[in-house]
Protein backbone atom coordinates (compact mmCIF):
# COMPACT_ATOMS: atom_id res chain seq x y z
CA UNK A 1 0.00 0.00 0.00
CA UNK A 2 1.59 3.82 -1.09
CA UNK A 3 2.05 5.56 1.87
CA UNK A 4 -0.08 8.41 2.86
CA UNK A 5 1.61 11.79 2.60
CA UNK A 6 2.10 13.68 5.94
CA UNK A 7 0.37 16.82 4.58
CA UNK A 8 -2.54 14.79 3.48
CA UNK A 9 -3.01 13.46 6.96
CA UNK A 10 -2.44 16.51 8.76
CA UNK A 11 -5.07 17.96 6.54
CA UNK A 12 -7.43 15.42 7.54
CA UNK A 13 -7.30 15.77 11.09
CA UNK A 14 -7.88 19.61 10.68
CA UNK A 15 -10.67 19.13 8.45
CA UNK A 16 -11.94 16.17 11.64
CA UNK A 17 -11.53 18.71 14.07
CA UNK A 18 -12.83 21.38 12.48
CA UNK A 19 -16.04 19.31 12.01
CA UNK A 20 -16.54 18.94 16.06
CA UNK A 21 -16.03 22.41 16.90
CA UNK A 22 -19.55 23.11 17.70
CA UNK A 23 -19.68 19.87 19.69
CA UNK A 24 -17.84 22.04 22.40
CA UNK A 25 -21.28 23.77 23.23
CA UNK A 26 -22.29 21.07 25.15
CA UNK A 27 -19.77 21.69 27.78
CA UNK A 28 -22.56 23.87 28.98
CA UNK A 29 -24.78 21.85 29.55
CA UNK A 30 -25.88 21.02 33.13
CA UNK A 31 -26.22 17.67 33.05
CA UNK A 32 -25.34 13.62 31.04
CA UNK A 33 -29.42 13.96 30.32
CA UNK A 34 -29.38 17.26 28.47
CA UNK A 35 -26.41 15.96 26.53
CA UNK A 36 -28.35 12.95 25.30
CA UNK A 37 -31.35 14.55 24.80
CA UNK A 38 -29.73 16.87 22.40
CA UNK A 39 -28.21 14.42 20.81
CA UNK A 40 -31.38 12.57 19.94
CA UNK A 41 -32.66 15.95 18.91
CA UNK A 42 -29.78 16.06 16.42
CA UNK A 43 -30.21 13.09 14.93
CA UNK A 44 -34.31 13.49 14.56
CA UNK A 45 -33.54 16.44 12.73
CA UNK A 46 -30.18 15.48 11.04
CA UNK A 47 -31.18 16.15 7.51
CA UNK A 48 -33.27 19.75 8.66
CA UNK A 49 -31.63 21.57 11.03
CA UNK A 50 -32.79 23.18 13.79
CA UNK A 51 -35.02 26.29 12.42
CA UNK A 52 -33.92 29.34 14.88
CA UNK A 53 -36.55 29.19 17.27
CA UNK A 54 -35.43 25.64 18.23
CA UNK A 55 -32.31 27.26 18.27
CA UNK A 56 -32.96 29.49 20.91
CA UNK A 57 -34.48 26.88 22.78
CA UNK A 58 -31.22 24.93 23.00
CA UNK A 59 -29.24 27.86 23.64
CA UNK A 60 -32.08 28.07 27.22
CA UNK A 61 -30.81 24.22 28.07
CA UNK A 62 -27.34 25.25 27.80
CA UNK A 63 -27.44 28.43 29.73
CA UNK A 64 -26.10 30.16 27.37
CA UNK A 65 -26.54 34.04 27.54
CA UNK A 66 -29.51 35.72 24.89
CA UNK A 67 -26.76 38.08 23.61
CA UNK A 68 -25.05 34.29 22.24
CA UNK A 69 -25.66 34.49 18.21
CA UNK A 70 -28.17 31.67 16.89
CA UNK A 71 -25.47 30.50 14.26
CA UNK A 72 -23.56 29.09 17.13
CA UNK A 73 -25.76 26.78 18.59
CA UNK A 74 -26.69 25.73 14.62
CA UNK A 75 -22.96 24.70 14.36
CA UNK A 76 -23.60 22.66 17.51
CA UNK A 77 -26.44 20.79 15.03
CA UNK A 78 -24.19 20.56 12.70
CA UNK A 79 -21.41 18.78 14.51
CA UNK A 80 -23.83 16.43 16.21
CA UNK A 81 -25.74 15.86 12.98
CA UNK A 82 -22.27 15.13 10.97
CA UNK A 83 -20.96 12.56 13.92
CA UNK A 84 -24.03 11.19 14.64
CA UNK A 85 -24.23 10.43 10.34
CA UNK A 86 -20.31 9.14 10.18
CA UNK A 87 -21.10 7.12 13.12
CA UNK A 88 -24.08 5.36 11.26
CA UNK A 89 -22.23 5.01 7.75
CA UNK A 90 -19.38 3.68 9.89
CA UNK A 91 -21.29 1.29 11.78
CA UNK A 92 -18.58 1.07 14.58
CA UNK A 93 -18.02 -2.00 16.55
CA UNK A 94 -16.65 -0.97 20.03
CA UNK A 95 -15.90 1.98 21.93
CA UNK A 96 -12.59 1.84 20.75
CA UNK A 97 -13.78 2.35 17.17
CA UNK A 98 -16.31 5.24 18.02
CA UNK A 99 -12.90 7.16 19.62
CA UNK A 100 -11.75 7.17 16.23
CA UNK A 101 -14.18 9.46 15.39
CA UNK A 102 -12.88 12.50 17.13
CA UNK A 103 -9.51 14.19 16.45
CA UNK A 104 -7.44 13.74 19.10
CA UNK A 105 -7.09 17.14 20.88
CA UNK A 106 -11.11 16.69 21.45
CA UNK A 107 -12.01 17.31 25.13
CA UNK A 108 -11.43 14.29 26.88
CA UNK A 109 -14.19 14.01 29.36
CA UNK A 110 -16.79 15.41 26.65
CA UNK A 111 -15.34 12.55 24.28
CA UNK A 112 -16.01 10.38 26.94
CA UNK A 113 -19.77 11.24 27.55
CA UNK A 114 -20.48 11.45 24.00
CA UNK A 115 -18.87 8.09 23.22
CA UNK A 116 -20.84 6.45 26.02
CA UNK A 117 -24.32 8.20 24.28
CA UNK A 118 -23.12 6.67 20.85
CA UNK A 119 -22.70 3.56 22.02
CA UNK A 120 -25.98 3.59 23.66
CA UNK A 121 -28.13 5.24 20.64
CA UNK A 122 -26.16 3.86 17.44
CA UNK A 123 -28.88 1.01 17.94
CA UNK A 124 -32.23 2.45 18.20
CA UNK A 125 -31.20 5.09 15.62
CA UNK A 126 -30.27 2.31 13.66
CA UNK A 127 -33.51 0.94 13.88
CA UNK A 128 -36.10 4.07 13.67
CA UNK A 129 -34.11 4.32 10.39
CA UNK A 130 -35.23 1.35 9.01
CA UNK A 131 -39.23 1.49 10.20
CA UNK A 132 -39.69 4.78 9.01
CA UNK A 133 -42.48 5.18 7.30
CA UNK A 134 -40.40 7.94 4.81
CA UNK A 135 -37.44 5.57 4.54
CA UNK A 136 -36.74 5.12 0.62
CA UNK A 137 -34.35 2.64 -0.89
CA UNK A 138 -32.64 4.42 -4.11
CA UNK A 139 -35.85 4.07 -6.82
CA UNK A 140 -34.86 3.36 -10.45
CA UNK A 141 -36.43 6.35 -12.36
CA UNK A 142 -35.27 5.88 -16.03
CA UNK A 143 -32.50 4.30 -17.62
CA UNK A 144 -31.23 3.44 -21.47
CA UNK A 145 -28.22 2.10 -23.09
CA UNK A 146 -25.90 2.13 -26.00
CA UNK A 147 -23.13 -0.35 -27.69
CA UNK A 148 -19.93 0.29 -27.80
CA UNK A 149 -18.30 -1.25 -31.60
CA UNK A 150 -14.73 -0.26 -30.34
CA UNK A 151 -12.56 -0.05 -27.57
CA UNK A 152 -13.15 3.60 -26.39
CA UNK A 153 -15.09 2.51 -23.24
CA UNK A 154 -13.81 2.24 -19.83
CA UNK A 155 -13.05 -1.88 -19.85
CA UNK A 156 -10.23 -0.73 -22.38
CA UNK A 157 -11.35 -3.90 -24.86
CA UNK A 158 -10.13 -5.23 -27.84
CA UNK A 159 -12.35 -3.93 -30.89
CA UNK A 160 -13.69 -7.55 -31.55
CA UNK A 161 -15.27 -7.26 -27.92
CA UNK A 162 -18.07 -5.19 -28.54
CA UNK A 163 -19.74 -3.60 -25.23
CA UNK A 164 -22.40 -1.80 -24.05
CA UNK A 165 -22.92 1.12 -21.41
CA UNK A 166 -26.13 0.91 -19.55
CA UNK A 167 -26.84 4.31 -18.07
CA UNK A 168 -29.29 4.88 -15.17
CA UNK A 169 -31.36 7.57 -13.51
CA UNK A 170 -31.40 6.93 -10.03
CA UNK A 171 -33.42 8.66 -7.25
CA UNK A 172 -31.16 8.35 -3.77
CA UNK A 173 -32.60 7.14 -0.45
CA UNK A 174 -35.46 9.35 1.01
CA UNK A 175 -34.51 9.85 4.22
CA UNK A 176 -37.13 12.55 5.56
CA UNK A 177 -40.43 13.67 4.61
CA UNK A 178 -39.41 17.41 4.22
CA UNK A 179 -36.41 16.48 2.08
CA UNK A 180 -36.95 15.35 -1.55
CA UNK A 181 -33.41 13.69 -2.35
CA UNK A 182 -31.79 14.69 -5.51
CA UNK A 183 -31.17 12.48 -8.90
CA UNK A 184 -28.06 10.42 -9.44
CA UNK A 185 -26.88 9.15 -13.16
CA UNK A 186 -24.58 5.99 -13.29
CA UNK A 187 -23.42 4.63 -16.61
CA UNK A 188 -22.11 1.15 -16.39
CA UNK A 189 -20.07 -0.78 -18.89
CA UNK A 190 -20.59 -4.48 -19.38
CA UNK A 191 -19.35 -6.97 -21.90
CA UNK A 192 -21.62 -9.61 -23.23
CA UNK A 193 -20.57 -12.23 -20.86
CA UNK A 194 -22.00 -9.66 -17.61
CA UNK A 195 -24.42 -8.88 -19.70
CA UNK A 196 -25.33 -12.37 -20.33
CA UNK A 197 -25.39 -12.92 -16.31
CA UNK A 198 -27.49 -9.72 -15.42
CA UNK A 199 -30.06 -11.10 -17.93
CA UNK A 200 -30.39 -14.55 -16.57
CA UNK A 201 -30.10 -13.00 -12.79
CA UNK A 202 -33.35 -10.84 -13.85
CA UNK A 203 -34.79 -13.43 -15.40
CA UNK A 204 -34.61 -15.65 -12.20
CA UNK A 205 -36.33 -12.74 -10.15
CA UNK A 206 -38.84 -11.91 -12.62
CA UNK A 207 -39.42 -15.59 -12.40
CA UNK A 208 -39.76 -15.56 -8.79
CA UNK A 209 -42.31 -12.36 -8.10
CA UNK A 210 -44.26 -14.09 -10.96
CA UNK A 211 -44.60 -17.40 -9.06
CA UNK A 212 -44.85 -15.30 -5.46
CA UNK A 213 -48.28 -13.16 -7.12
CA UNK A 214 -50.04 -16.15 -8.26
CA UNK A 215 -49.86 -17.67 -4.94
Amino acid sequence: TRPTPHGTLATTASIMADSRTGLELLLHAPDKETVLALMDDSFLCRETGWTVDHCRQVANQLNIPEGQPPPSIAALHASAALLIKEALYSNPKSTEEIDELFPSEFHPKLKGLLIKVLAARLGPWREQIVSSPFVTTPRLKDFDWVVNPTSTGILGVGAKDVTATIRLTVQQSRLNAAVIPDDVHVALEVDRETLGEMVDTFAGIRDQLAAMTTK
